[in-house]
């Protein structure tokens, strides 16, 4: 090879080489500003169990090691606690434990399922899904599983609850749209509830199924969405207007969560190969992965 090209496909590759170490250089700048702890389930060592890692990807730790798959967890408004669901004792139940994972502690003892716990903002309460009725409804109890009640009360599932910044509204997901399912079956849509279980209403209101909302103080609503075709998230207003899909790619990418700013987005995605988690500004770009994409992972939530 004469040394002319080799000099063309040294400035050709070598310039590749320098451009990647740049963008990972960047990348690790970026995460380098991430603040806070994420908890999020994960299959790594073999067992559906809950994890934290700091918000940049790093310092690892494994929070439960029971037989049993643990999944959903949720943190406290003060990130002292950690809401979540474990099947250890047969049909999910929520659990609450301590953030170093000690202290764990079962608050439901109904034999049916139930699960996706979500905290109140003054910490006080837990929004909960369960099957009890022989249909998935929403309900809430006090932290310590006193006082509880059902919010919900209808023909159809309502799942995955999710409270308002200041506590008076919940968002959820039901499958209630009647004349979706008379059209071509069940349907998903995101609805919000006053805390009472009252004034129910509709707010995504899309033939796509829609679920997995989560509500940042005072301004939006994040949610996943197949109406595209795969799942992707999708930001909204309160009212329901002005929804915008976020991924805008063919992957799969579901879960998010806002960061306690509101400034980023914690999601899962597979765009990796196996699920991982990422992190992206609110507006869909700057993505950031966190985890390697190599064991089935999810649920993320920031504090």
């Amino acid at each position: 090879m004469s040394s002319v090209w080799i000099a063309i496909l040294s400035v050709m590759f070598g310039g590749c080489r320098d451009s990647d170490r740049a963008s990972t250089l960047e990348e690790d700048r970026q995460r380098s500003l991430l603040t806070g702890r994420i908890i999020f389930t994960s299959e790594r060592e073999g067992n559906k169990d809950i994890y934290v890692m700091n918000a940049d990807g790093s310092h690892l730790k494994r929070l439960t090691e029971d037989p049993g798959y643990d999944e959903h967890p949720a943190w406290s408004p003060d990130g002292l606690r950690i809401a979540f669901t474990s099947y250890r004792h047969g049909k999910g139940g929520i659990y609450v434990m301590n953030a170093d994972g000690s202290a764990q502690t079962r608050l439901t003892n109904d034999p049916e399922q139930a699960s996706a716990p979500a905290w109140s903002p003054d910490g006080s309460r837990i929004a909960f899904q369960s099957v009890r009725t022989g249909m998935w409804e929403i309900f809430i109890m006090d932290r310590d599983g006193s006082n509880l009640k059902r919010l919900t009360n209808n023909g159809f599932s309502d799942t995955e609850p999710s409270w308002s910044s200041d506590g008076t509204q919940v968002v959820f997901t039901s499958s209630r749209d009647p004349d979706w399912m008379r059209r071509r079956g069940v349907n998903w849509d995101i609805f919000t509830m006053k805390s009472d279980g009252s004034d129910q209403k509709n707010i995504s209101n899309h033939s796509g199924i829609d679920g997995g909302a989560a509500w940042f103080p005072g301004r939006r609503i994040l949610f996943a969405s197949e109406r595209e075709g795969k799942s992707q998230i999708f930001v909204m207003d309160l009212s329901g207007s002005n929804q915008k899909n976020l991924s805008n790619n063919g992957v799969f990418e579901m879960g998010p969560a806002w960061s306690p700013n509101g400034e980023k987005i914690v999601f899962t995605s597979t765009r990796v190969g196996d699920q991982a988690i990422f992190v992206m500004n609110a507006d869909g770009s700057g993505r950031l992965r966190l985890t390697d994409g190599k064991y089935p992972l999810g649920q993320p939530d920031w504090r």
